[in-house]
């Protein structure tokens, strides 16, 4: 006999809510949840802009619960990316290039990386990104989804999305509606505890309780009600991460976007521009008072948040569940937040309480959730630590120590050239190669067997590597030509 279904009690209204709504659903047995979501008071914040930027993890999680990705172009939800651009983080203050999939390929066993650092020993200047199909279509304004054919380079083509987070959210909430998952009630007041502190219910705007059996706080950074509730610690990550305010601007282009984010080290902070169709979400970023001239330079009013960048001890506490930016908050200069959210609502549903939650299933979800949030920070705290930009501001980084985990990757990387893959790391070894070249970071020694292919043999297959992709690149069409021929689709 099956046991009671869980009454599963989400609170937002944002795209994390959304996310939650749905992947419970779709992932669940009818009989094993009854889920509703409840709104949190007012509009949606994000300190980081209205336009966020995923991974490939993203696009792979909406195919996943069958949501069409060309319908949510159509509705303007999204636009396609290929990767970032980072300008100014480097010594020579170069603009360099994080892109998606593959970069080079591995030859007779050897990774590309390591084939890099031997041919670079030899005098011979190479850069990681320049072998990269997705660096090179960024680079042309191009996109294509990824072939099926594995000859061709485009099979290594991987992508992630800019998404409207606002249009995404109702449009998975608008579904959620359809299946009676939205409470039509005023927006959350309260938090009622049980004696033992455990969450009772909700008390709503107008009165109305809503009982549950697991709350899951999907709230904004500014409005963590349940997360106050659950009273778990916040372990900040200031030392290594200032940032503590934004100023963020939408404003509107007839410019066709293009298919990747630009993060630019300023004086004292960054700045991010995404674009999506038929506008541009800029985020400038800065510490204390320190409020940069060029926040006031926007082409739209900006708007001002306050954040402390870091994590929850443990985001799951009694009967409570904290998810996104209420369980950590993590600036977007490499898009992880999406990817964390998506990997957050997977466990979950792989350790869904059939009652009462126990304390292996809450330890386990609390174990994933530090190790994936401290191994993104260290990806993020590497490029501070590791750039070589001038100026008062930045000097402070490079007399930091850095994280255990990162300090051991690094010390790694430096002697052998190798990348050691932690428990939580939710990148691969090329992404962090391709991050350590982009900020100068070369190895002392690399792997003996690059030793066995000989240089000229190494120039060669380099040489011809680079020219399929271009061949391959050359014919694609434009970022803009391939959003709007999905759009016209629909119209025929």
């Amino acid at each position: 006999m099956n046991a009671p279904a869980v009454r599963v009690v989400i609170v937002g209204r944002g795209i994390a809510a959304a996310m939650a709504a749905t992947h419970l659903v779709r992932s669940l047995p009818a009989h094993a949840a009854s889920i509703s979501v409840v709104a949190t008071a007012g509009a949606t914040t994000n300190p980081f802009g209205d336009i966020e930027a995923s991974l490939p993890g993203f696009t792979r999680w909406n195919a996943r619960f069958g949501i069409d990705e060309n319908e949510l172009v159509r509705q303007g939800c999204l636009s396609f990316s290929l990767g970032v651009a980072y300008s100014g983080w480097s010594t020579e203050g170069q603009t360099s290039f994080q892109p998606f999939g593959e970069i080079g390929s591995t030859l007779e066993g050897v990774a590309f990386h390591q084939i890099a650092e031997r041919l670079r020993q030899a005098g011979l200047p190479v850069r990681l990104s320049d072998y990269s199909v997705a660096a090179m279509a960024a680079q042309a304004g191009r996109f294509a989804y990824p072939s099926a054919d594995p000859r061709t380079p485009l099979s290594h083509l991987d992508y992630g999305f800019h998404v409207d987070q606002a249009r995404y959210a109702r449009l998975l909430l608008d579904r959620a509606a359809s299946l009676g998952l939205m409470l039509p009630a005023p927006a959350l007041r309260d938090v009622l505890l049980t004696s033992d502190g455990a969450i009772a219910g909700l008390l709503l705007e107008d009165g109305t309780q809503v009982e549950g059996d697991l709350f899951i706080d999907a709230s904004e950074v500014t409005s963590s009600l349940i997360a106050k509730a659950c009273a778990s610690s916040w372990i900040s990550w200031s030392k290594w991460l200032p940032c503590n305010r934004t100023v963020t601007a939408n404003r509107t282009t007839d410019v066709s976007p293009a298919p990747y984010a630009h993060v630019v080290a300023e004086a004292s902070g960054w700045r991010r521009i995404v674009p999506a169709q038929n506008r541009l979400a800029e985020t400038i970023a800065f510490c204390g008072d320190d409020r940069p001239a060029l926040a006031d330079d926007l082409d739209a009013p900006g708007v001002e948040h306050h954040f402390e960048q870091g994590r929850l001890n443990a985001a799951w506490v009694g009967n409570c569940i904290v998810i996104g930016q209420a369980a950590m908050v993590l600036e977007p200069t490499a898009p992880f937040g999406l990817e964390l959210l998506h990997r957050s609502l997977d466990r979950l549903a792989a350790l869904f309480p059939e009652s009462t939650p126990t304390h292996a299933e809450r330890g386990e979800f609390n174990r994933h959730f530090a190790e994936e949030a401290d191994r993104a920070r260290d990806f993020v705290i590497a490029r501070y630590l590791l750039g070589g930009k001038q100026g008062p501001w930045w000097e402070r980084f490079k007399q930091l120590p850095s994280p255990p985990e990162l300090a051991y990757k690094l010390a790694l990387f430096r002697s052998r050239g190798r990348i050691s893959l932690l428990d939580g790391d939710l990148l691969e070894e090329a992404d962090w190669a391709g991050l350590f070249d982009a900020q100068g970071e070369r190895a002392r020694r690399y792997d003996a067997l690059a030793d066995t292919i000989p240089v000229a043999r190494l120039e060669l297959q380099l040489s011809r590597m680079r020219q399929a992709m271009i061949s391959a690149i050359a014919p694609l069409p434009l970022h803009g030509e391939f959003l709007a021929a999905i759009v016209r689709k629909q119209a025929a």
